[in-house]
């Protein structure tokens, strides 16, 4: 039904002070009752044995087709008993009419009867008009119930239509309700379930700690809380700190060719070089000799070629050819090698690795590593990710970093590459992740240090601070889980 219209002057009732007023005359009788009534209610096993004797004994009493009991939790009144009803389902119509009236005369703090008197005093009563017309018609007086200084419940008294409730009975109901309202909060307080005892106890608490009483431990708390909402909804950028060094896009190395010895050195590392420039020479002593003595060795052959092909010796002519075709190809091999005893620089970049100004005369290896060069200008950043964080990374997320040797400068990056090739230092684990330069800047040099930040998304403040921590405990937990 809906209670927002049709509502006349019938919504409306005394209050309880005019009743009250009629209700302080002696009667010893019927105090006497209320006493007796209580004992017997104290004679019962719980809370809700005594609600369902309470509401029984009172029908009875004071002659009301139905009476009802609600006890609040919360701010709202939850349906206790019901005259000669042993259960009740909550969530009916009926029942939610019943516990919006107890609601309405808890709210109003006084007696509402319905329908209201001529000469009562008016207030409103839209839920106990409601509750009467879903019935076809009812009175109804709801007494609420107190417990010191607060209310915890009421009394819904009802009768059929036109039948009413004189000053009498109202007088009666109201004392059983001062006399019984502090018992039924005891036992309704010693029924409470583990939780709910918890709850009354934190609540309590939280009064004394943050009670009017006490504005600085309010304010305290309040800020707290502020903080605590604030970190917990607001979203924040959330970047991964990794260690940082340049490196070159690509790198050139330049091996020794042959075994032999340092003759020159022209370039050292930190040198820009162009291509065809001339970084280092190797000593061609050794390797002019062999070409010598291969030239002589050739020059014999085809001298033996020669006679042979006079005295028409086939099978010597066939020898000595094939013995000529190798000479020349060992000619050529040593013609080659004495080529590549200088080391020409194969690209325009600089040289990140070398020092042979250092080492004139020493001897190397053939395939020893004496130079690296590494194009000027173009570089990738290796960032160290610690494992926890690796899981954050994805190729196109973009970052800054800055240099231990500019530190004043923020170099913008994007991630290009994320490789499974770990590494261990202090006891921690960290993968190699690419990442692209899209600044340029003159003063960066391959090797530098620094400090990189890769924006992974929105996170709120508090996961921030205190995922890492979480996640150890989470770890902590399932390697102690059995």
């Amino acid at each position: 039904m809906n209670t927002n219209k049709n509502i006349t002057d019938e919504s409306r009732t005394v209050s309880s002070k005019p009743r009250l007023d009629l209700l302080n005359q002696p009667d010893k009788p019927r105090s006497l009752d209320a006493i007796e009534l209580a004992i017997t209610c104290l004679e019962q096993a719980n809370f809700s044995a005594a609600a369902i004797h309470l509401v029984n004994m009172l029908a009875f009493h004071l002659q009301c087709d139905r009476i009802s009991i609600g006890m609040r939790n919360g701010h709202h009144v939850e349906l206790s008993a019901l005259s000669n009803n042993a259960s009740f389902d909550s969530k009916t119509n009926l029942i939610r009419n019943m516990t919006a009236a107890m609601d309405e005369s808890i709210d109003e703090k006084s007696v509402i009867i319905y329908p209201p008197e001529e000469d009562a005093e008016l207030i409103m009563s839209i839920a106990h008009e409601q509750l009467a017309r879903f019935q076809g018609g009812r009175d109804i007086c709801t007494i609420p119930l107190r417990y010191r200084d607060q209310y915890i419940g009421a009394i819904c008294l009802e009768r059929p239509e036109k039948q009413g409730f004189d000053h009498s009975v109202i007088q009666h109901a109201v004392k059983i309700a001062e006399l019984i309202g502090p018992l039924l909060f005891v036992l309704h307080q010693e029924q409470r379930g583990t939780f709910k005892r918890l709850k009354d106890y934190v609540n309590k608490t939280k009064i004394k700690l943050f009670g009017r009483e006490k504005p600085a431990a309010y304010i305290l708390g309040v800020s707290f809380f502020v903080l605590l909402v604030f970190f917990s909804f607001f979203p924040s950028s959330y970047r991964v700190t990794a260690d940082v060094i340049m490196e070159g896009s690509s790198q050139r190395i330049m091996a020794a060719p042959v075994d032999g010895y340092i003759a020159i050195a022209n370039k050292r590392a930190g040198d820009l070089v162009k291509a065809g420039d001339l970084i280092a020479t190797l000593d061609d002593k050794d390797l002019k000799l062999e070409a010598i003595q291969l030239k002589s060795q050739r020059q014999q052959l085809q001298r033996k070629y020669r006679s042979s092909l006079a005295s028409r010796d086939r099978s010597k002519v066939n020898v000595l050819n094939a013995q000529i075709s190798q000479a020349n190809a060992n000619l050529e091999l040593v013609t080659e090698q004495l080529s590549r005893l200088q080391l020409i620089a194969p690209i325009d970049g600089m040289i990140i690795e070398g020092d042979l100004t250092q080492s004139i005369g020493s001897p190397v290896s053939r395939g020893d590593v004496l130079f690296k060069i590494s194009p000027a200008g173009d570089y990738r950043v290796i960032l160290n990710v610690d494992e926890s964080d690796i899981s954050q990374i994805e190729i196109g997320q973009t970052g800054q970093l800055a240099l231990s040797a500019i530190p004043d400068k923020r170099l913008d990056i994007t991630v290009s590459n994320i490789t499974p090739i770990s590494s261990s230092k202090n006891g921690h684990t960290f993968f190699r992740v690419e990442a692209k330069l899209t600044t340029r800047d003159q003063q960066i040099q391959p090797g530098m240090e620094g400090v990189g930040k890769v924006e992974v998304g929105d996170r709120n403040l508090i996961w921030i601070f205190t995922h890492k921590a979480m996640d150890r405990i989470k770890l902590m937990f399932w390697y102690l889980w059995p």
